[in-house]
């Protein structure tokens, strides 16, 4: 039984719950700083143990600690536990109190209810600021440290009390000064008076001047004339795209000859298109080839064919495609279009 109490207490160091199968749950409360004023000290932060008899699931804590304490499997270590909790279940019901370690005691009711009390707060208990190496701190009042009304108990309080001699000395008899600054005694009219002055010349600093005088010195004209180089480059730009657009839009080609136009023609076709704008790109495309003279475009259904060659003979048409296809040219795909008189 006091075994399982010592595992209690080890594991509830890292643990803020720990279940006892079948008996209860030991729960840990963390508790902040105090300062006591009576007493002029800052006590460290401490820890609350409270029991709770309605957690009793297994949380395996206790068996995992005694399997790898004693090497053993968690079973075995499960039923050192449940015999251990067996054994402080009697003992309790049978003497109707029991000492938990340094947790705090169990007894037992007439009714049969168990009841819980903490162990009070002892400095060198489980829980408390010594047990994780923290003490008490003395912190009297800066006036009680300086008149001197605070003595210190031990060579500890000694030495967290900070004045020294010289600085009682002048705590007690009333000076403020310290000898590390200069005190310059100013009166309240000569304050205002040097203030009223420093606003003056910055008004008198950073006010914007106005007047005819810096603007005669300060403003100057400028006059746009253009160089005479640049007028003749712009000239000479405008010429040249007048005279591309000049020959653009006096460039054209041949939509049917005329010798077709009564009769049936043979066209020799390198290309299609379904917007005549693009056809008549692809013409323009279309420099230095032999038969630059004869080119043309026709509508074809809801497309424009460009032909290379137009004859009424379809021998002679035939004979030019023929051509065409054995120079293994970009025009080696050139076919024969026969196209009927329109009525």
């Amino acid at each position: 039984m006091q075994r399982l109490i010592t595992y209690v207490e080890r594991l509830l160091a890292r643990y803020d719950c720990v279940v006892v199968p079948s008996f209860g749950a030991f729960l840990k409360e963390s508790l902040a700083p105090r300062y006591i004023e009576e007493e002029r000290r800052v006590y460290p932060g401490r820890e609350r143990f409270s029991f709770n008899a309605a957690i009793k699931e297994r949380d395996n804590l206790l068996e995992k600690e005694y399997a790898r304490s004693y090497g053993i499997s968690l079973r075995r270590a499960r039923i050192m536990v449940d015999n251990e909790v067996v054994e402080l279940q009697n003992t309790l019901f049978t003497t109707s109190k029991l000492s938990f370690g340094q947790l705090g005691s169990f007894r037992v009711e007439t009714e049969g209810k168990m009841l819980f009390s903490p162990r009070e707060e002892n400095s060198s208990l489980l829980g408390s600021g010594s047990f994780y190496g923290l003490t008490s701190y003395p912190l009297p009042t800066r006036v009680e440290d300086c008149l001197g009304l605070y003595e210190a108990t031990s060579p500890e309080e000694a030495r967290v009390l900070t004045f020294n001699q010289e600085e009682k000395s002048n705590c007690q008899s009333g000076s403020k000064k310290n000898a590390n600054y200069l005190y310059f005694k100013v009166k309240k009219s000569s304050l205002s008076l040097s203030a009223a002055c420093l606003l003056f010349g910055f008004l008198l600093l950073f006010t914007p001047s106005t007047g005819s005088f810096h603007e005669r010195h300060y403003s100057a004209g400028f006059t746009k004339v253009e160089h005479p180089v640049a007028v003749e480059l712009k000239e000479e730009k405008q010429a040249t795209d007048t005279q591309e657009e000049t020959s653009a839009r006096g460039k054209s080609y041949t939509t049917s000859p005329s010798s077709c136009e009564s009769s049936s023609c043979y066209y020799v076709v390198v290309a299609c298109f379904q917007t005549e704008k693009k056809t008549k790109e692809y013409l323009d495309t279309l420099t230095g080839v032999p038969f630059q003279s004869t080119l043309g475009y026709i509508p074809y259904g809801s497309r424009f064919a460009v032909y290379a060659f137009s004859s009424k003979d379809k021998e002679e048409a035939k004979a030019f495609t023929e051509r065409l296809r054995l120079e293994k040219g970009a025009f080696q795909n050139a076919w024969l279009l026969h196209e009927e008189p329109k009525e």
